[in-house]
């Protein structure tokens, strides 16, 4: 299924704001670079825009070059939820980001403000090939911008990401934990302005990672103005 050159605005849902999407045993969605998300929002669990749950080998969910997101909102408190625009559930599948995608102004009242993550089975496939943006996203958790949490082998392979006035608790732009085997390679330059966290004052104003059994390598790192409050 793709969906193509389709704006969604004022949309709200109490999961997955403007799209729900369940794939399994090789289910694919591909958004293409010509859609938009604007004003959506998820009321009581996860994905302000969209929702997207990915099982089994073979399933995929394609995002391609030149999809934004603006002002989107997740509200929920219950536990592993959030992602003011997007909320992708990987158990098994592959996450594929092509090209540009900025996320503007995105809000979580938990983990993730404009982008959340969760991989949950061996052999989750994440790859980002172009540049991502995170440009004045807040999360009221972890993760201003994006939060990946991987607890089982598998590969996250990033380009690379962009954060400018971001905050969260903890990370301020970018928050990621690691175990059992799961791998974070970036490729490319992640770079923080005027990010902050503010829970506590060792909690990376620009980035928090927390890695166990796990590994991770960023090839370029650039930081300015980030601060602990």
């Amino acid at each position: 299924m793709t969906l193509r050159n389709t704006t969604f605005s004022n949309c709200n849902s109490s999961q997955g704001g403007a799209v729900w999407v369940n794939l399994a045993f090789g289910g694919r969605l591909t958004i293409d670079g010509l859609c938009s998300f604007t004003d959506c929002q998820s009321l009581n669990q996860s994905g302000g825009a969209v929702y997207a749950s990915v099982n089994w080998q073979n399933s995929q969910f394609i995002m391609e070059d030149g999809i934004q997101f603006s002002d989107c909102i997740c509200i929920s408190n219950e536990t592993n939820s959030g992602g003011g625009a997007l909320y992708a559930y990987m158990q098994g599948g592959e996450l594929i980001m092509r090209g540009s995608c900025i996320f503007r102004n995105c809000n979580s009242s938990n983990d993730g403000g404009a982008f959340n993550i969760m991989t949950d089975y061996n052999n989750d496939n994440i790859r980002s090939s172009g540049g991502v943006q995170f440009i004045g996203c807040n999360s009221g958790s972890w993760g201003g911008g994006i939060l990946i949490s991987s607890s089982y082998t598998g590969l996250i392979q990033i380009n690379k990401m962009s954060f400018q006035d971001c905050s969260s608790l903890k990370g301020g732009g970018f928050y990621s934990s690691l175990y059992n085997g799961a791998s974070l390679l970036i490729t490319g330059k992640l770079s923080f302005l005027n990010c902050s966290s503010s829970e506590n004052q060792d909690d990376g104003g620009g980035i928090y990672l927390w890695i166990a059994n796990s590994q991770s390598c960023i090839s370029q790192y650039e930081a300015g103005g980030c601060r602990l409050i």
